[in-house]
């Protein structure tokens, strides 16, 4: 059996003035998954939230929530009637309620009994009952963020909405943060969109990633194929540091001064940009006459890895510069001569006219 889709969005089109904010969007959100939008400031991934919440009014295309149909073709469904939670990135708690009038506020057509019941529901599932009674400004930042979920969730939606909501941490609290609220994502099975600029926090929360350039969807997919199978050099460098190497497709290869790669969707002739993930470039310290060479220009531990600077210019006879990064503590001395070995199975092949 097939997984309901929570939310959405068919082919989407938005416009400000004379700047196209979302053009052919399409994408959809199944019922427990957590989706994120993400790319680059003025992309258009909160302009599509704000669409899917009803903030903005549709001007092509068409949201669904589940199988109710919330705009589009001459419908507007208010945001207050979407059954949509948001979650903002400033929390907007508001400071002259505590924590649980705070819940209850988005709380409609119950009694005051069952409003309390819901609020306190909602406060458990976050981890934050004991602060029923206390004010927003009492509380850390994480746990304001936590009262906003609650908050959020309170309706019991069947989609939760979250915009840049771990933008303000600092890097340990929002690894922190993020983890719990999707452990809280994950048990409660609301579907969520959320969006980010962060690559790696887009890998750590989603289950399937949208990536956004220029208003339009450039690939949806798993993390893991994001990475391993990007559709071009964009979404390739958005998931990490990259090397870029140039050369010119030959019978459905192109060759460049670290290896020969496969190419066959190349045409003879056609210009082709490699890029190529550090970890897909091995080193072995004891150099052979018959490897490919590089000369060590600096290596600097990052923690779990090394990052290692090589310059091949004794190989090809030009300041040809490339970046390594192996597991754990590998720091080769400055001007050592070391041998390279590359993954071609971790290395892309894009014609030239895709990265422009």
């Amino acid at each position: 059996m097939s997984t309901p889709v929570a939310l959405e969005l068919r082919n989407v089109r938005h416009v400000f003035g004379e700047t196209v904010a979302v053009d052919e969007f399409s994408i959809d959100v199944d019922a427990g998954e957590v989706v994120c939008l993400l790319g680059p400031s003025g992309c258009g991934k909160t302009t599509v939230l704000r669409l899917a919440a009803g903030l903005e009014a549709l001007q092509r295309g068409d949201v669904f929530i589940g199988e109710t149909h919330v705009a589009g073709d001459g419908v507007m469904v208010p945001p207050e009637r979407r059954g949509v939670g948001l979650v903002f990135q400033d929390y907007a708690l508001f400071p002259h309620l505590n924590v649980s009038q705070n819940v209850v506020f988005g709380l409609g057509d119950m009694s005051a009994a069952e409003r309390s019941i819901r609020a306190v529901t909602a406060l458990e599932q976050v981890g934050m009952e004991w602060a029923a009674s206390r004010y927003p400004h009492t509380l850390s930042g994480g746990q304001q963020q936590r009262v906003a979920l609650a908050r959020a969730m309170a309706p019991e939606p069947p989609v939760i909405l979250l915009d840049e909501p771990f933008s303000g941490y600092d890097a340990r609290l929002r690894d922190k943060v993020r983890d719990e609220i999707l452990h809280i994502l994950k048990e409660s099975g609301t579907a969520a969109l959320l969006v980010t600029h962060d690559a790696e926090e887009a890998m750590f929360m989603a289950d399937r990633i949208g990536v956004m350039r220029d208003g339009r969807l450039v690939q949806f997919d798993k993390p893991d194929e994001l990475y391993m199978r990007p559709r071009d050099t964009f979404v390739a460098e958005f998931f990490g540091e990259v090397n870029k190497l140039y050369g010119t497709a030959v019978e459905g290869s192109v060759s460049t001064p670290i290896g020969r790669f496969p190419a066959p969707a190349l045409s003879d002739g056609e210009e082709a940009e490699i890029v190529i993930r550090p970890e897909a470039i091995g080193i072995v310290a004891e150099s052979s006459d018959a490897a490919l060479c590089g000369k060590v220009l600096a290596s600097r531990m990052l923690g779990r890895s090394s990052l290692i600077h090589l310059c091949l210019c004794q190989q090809t006879k030009e300041e040809l510069h490339i970046h390594s990064r192996v597991p754990g503590r590998f720091l080769p001395d400055e001007a050592e001569i070391v041998s390279i070995e590359v993954d071609p199975n971790r290395a892309f092949v894009f014609p030239v006219s895709r990265t422009r």
